[in-house]
């Protein structure tokens, strides 16, 4: 199915514009003509103009509120109409006419979602469409409202914890670099103490010859990092390549496991939850693993369970998530209660993050001011004793 932009005028006269899914132009038109509408232009819609016309918060606002109403008891057609009518989010109202009109053209919910937004998770799609054939919309839009308040709270958390040290971190090692580099080789030229220079300007003067190279590999790392990503981003053919580096990488690798390990937890648990089967949930956790050699071992998960091996042990045999977890899930399996199980296993597991990122932030923060002021202590006695001493000898 494509999706075409249309320009037209209804039964009333009035002009109208949106966009609808159909297979090629004329089916496009076909179906216009068939709700009254005189079409004027019709062309199909390109994934440039979706990227700008939709937004990931338009999306949000749209999940959250079909959410509300499905669990008020009203129907998707109808919670569809009532949003199409509201007067509160314009910048969504047209995006909820056209799925409403694309949804009476007989296009499956899942299918008509998608046309509006080209970036859309396929768990989030797959999710509706499971609600949509077991009749549980309300459950999948409440899973997928749920899924997108955590992933942005515990994305404000990070954010908000780390923030303040990193800032803290970049500004104390660009003031220790300009001071290494620049300020003392310029000072200790200006005095002549012969071998007179006090304990604290010698520590200067060795630490100007290695600290300014370890501060500007810090900072190169980073930035071959940080452009690794956007090349496995861009160049599918680096992908593996970069991805092979990052899993070999100590710091990266339990990076990307801890990541890896949360995005299993979730989508297992509102996957199960909602209605997905074990062979449904774990190819979408495939589809969303950072990192390719994991994405391998979740696919040999699925071939596994394919094959006749229980859930419990494929999982375990990933080497992702801990023996504890491991264990929860192996109880869930033996007893038919996977479904609850992920979805404490989950619960803990965002706890247990909260906990962690404010402990390492409390134990962080002081370290930083603590090496932060020793370093300014040294620099200080490092530049003034100096001077002190040359005065010293001038008045003598």
């Amino acid at each position: 199915m494509k999706t075409f932009l249309y320009y037209g005028i209804d039964v009333d006269g009035i002009s109208i514009s949106g966009n609808l899914l159909a297979i090629d132009k004329k089916e496009a038109e076909n179906k216009l003509n068939k709700r009254g509408i005189i079409v004027h232009s019709i062309r199909q819609k390109s994934s440039f103009l979706n990227v700008f016309r939709n937004s990931k918060k338009s999306f949000e606002e749209i999940i959250n509120d079909l959410s509300k109403l499905l669990s008020s008891g009203l129907p998707i057609t109808e919670s569809l109409e009532f949003l199409a009518s509201n007067k509160t989010r314009n910048r969504n109202q047209e995006i909820v006419i056209n799925i409403l009109n694309n949804l009476k053209d007989g296009a499956e919910l899942n299918k008509a979602i998608a046309s509006q937004f080209i970036d859309i998770s396929s768990f989030h799609l797959a999710l509706i469409k499971s609600g949509e054939k077991s009749g549980k919309l309300e459950e999948a839009f409440t899973s997928i409202a749920k899924m997108i308040d955590e992933d942005k709270i515990k994305r404000y958390e990070i954010i908000s914890s780390l923030s303040y040290p990193a800032i803290l971190l970049v500004v104390m090692l660009s003031l220790i670099y300009f001071i290494l580099e620049f300020a003392l080789p310029r000072m200790i030229n200006t005095i002549d103490l012969g071998n007179n220079l006090p304990f604290p300007t010698k520590i200067l003067i060795i630490s100007g010859n290695i600290i300014p190279t370890i501060i500007t590999v810090i900072f190169y790392l980073i930035f071959i990092f940080l452009f690794s990503i956007v090349l496995r981003n861009r160049f599918k053919n680096l992908s593996k390549i970069i991805d092979k580096v990052f899993i070999i990488t100590p710091v990266i690798k339990n990076i990307i496991t801890f990541i890896s390990r949360r995005r299993i937890l979730q989508v297992f648990s509102h996957g199960l939850n909602g209605g997905l089967s074990i062979l449904d949930t774990s190819t979408i956790v495939a589809l969303s693993m950072p990192n390719q050699f994991l994405k391998e071992r979740i696919l040999l998960m699925i071939k596994s369970i394919e094959e006749g091996v229980s859930f419990s042990n494929a999982i375990e045999n990933i080497h992702i998530l801990s023996q504890a977890e491991i264990a929860s899930i192996k109880i869930g399996d033996e007893t038919d209660t996977l479904p609850k199980n992920f979805n404490l296993i989950c619960d803990q597991f965002e706890k247990s993050l909260s906990i962690t990122l404010k402990t390492v932030i409390k134990i962080i923060e002081p370290l930083i001011i603590i090496t932060f002021g020793l370093m300014v202590l040294i620099l200080a006695l490092g530049i003034i004793l100096p001077v002190m001493n040359s005065a010293n000898m001038v008045n003598y």
